[in-house]
């Protein structure tokens, strides 16, 4: 075991913190003194929590320096942390773990574009959930009829094994994969800008559609849209989940 060994990140659920958990704090300097990687390391390696004690800028640009000196040394790295964006940043696997139990292992794009089930969908990053009811199933197609929202909303998803029509389907989608416009296009659902938060490159949208509530966000490149406007959305991709 000498060549090209991957980083795999394991995210737990569990709320407790490094320093609950060690049973003291840990200071910053501590924390620096983490790329223990220069003398002889033994494989896997495991670092549980080493940079939780950095502050935020500081903790960014260590997570690049202990990938560079990993991919230099070519060890094995086994990194624990409850920060979904340190996991997707630094691994070549991620392992998801809910008490104890493996719930999706997989590249990092994967876990996040098709997440095993709601859990998993739900921990890694932002996402909205649509409650539907299945009308047709054909092939590896879907048509579903979201529910609480005004009219008829009738959408085409990819069929997950063993869905049947009648039968309820939860849809889960990433804000950034949410088209919003100020007038009527193809397809789109009528919806009322509720809030709008600017956060510097981007912008977050809360959309009313009905008794649902959507998170939208776009680039903060273009904005012609101010809270109680009218709203027009409509799904660029969306993945049926699983309990």
């Amino acid at each position: 075991m000498k060549h090209g060994f991957p980083t795999a990140s394991v995210v737990r659920s569990s709320q407790a913190t490094p320093a609950r958990r060690r049973g003291k704090p840990c200071t910053a300097v501590q924390h620096l003194t983490t790329p223990i990687f220069l003398s002889k390391p033994v494989e896997p390696l495991l670092l549980d929590e080493p940079l939780s004690n950095l502050d935020a800028k500081l903790r960014e640009s260590m997570r690049f320096e202990l990938k560079d000196v990993q991919r230099r040394l070519q060890v094995t790295v086994v990194y624990v942390t409850h920060d979904q964006a340190e996991a997707m940043v630094m691994s070549d696997r991620i392992v998801v773990m809910d008490k104890g139990v493996m719930q999706q292992v997989d590249v990092p794009r994967a876990i996040y574009d098709s997440p095993a089930n709601r859990f998993v969908a739900d921990f890694i990053g932002l996402i909205n959930f649509l409650e539907s009811t299945t009308l047709t199933v054909q092939g590896e197609e879907a048509e579903v009829e979201l529910k609480e929202v005004p009219g008829a909303v009738r959408l085409t998803v990819r069929a997950p094994a063993g869905l049947q029509p009648g039968d309820p389907a939860t849809l889960a989608v990433r804000p950034e994969a949410i088209s919003l416009a100020a007038a009527p296009f193809e397809d789109a659902i009528p919806g009322r800008l509720v809030r709008k938060i600017f956060h510097g490159n981007e912008i977050e949208y809360r959309i009313a559609l009905g008794q649902v509530e959507v998170r939208a966000t776009t680039a903060a490149t273009s904005d012609d849209l101010a809270e109680g406007d009218p709203t027009w959305v409509s799904f660029r991709r969306l993945v049926v989940m699983t309990l």
